[in-house]
């Protein structure tokens, strides 16, 4: 019974994690993590690349 109870709150919250990266798709930069960046490093394509590739794949994790 315990495990089962226990499951619960850890599925939840591995769920939230994994759809955290659709914030960078719904919400505007200003309110993210990027908006604290400099506008020269959001235009550095190689930067933003590896930005999303670690977001999507840390979500998928």
């Amino acid at each position: 019974m315990s495990r089962k109870v226990l499951f619960v709150p850890i599925a939840i919250m591995a769920i939230l994690i994994g759809l955290y990266p659709l914030m960078y798709v719904f919400v505007p930069h200003q309110y993210t993590f990027l908006g604290t960046k400099i506008p020269e490093l959001l235009k550095d394509k190689l930067w933003m690349s590896a930005f999303y590739f670690h977001i999507i794949f840390g979500g998928l994790a």
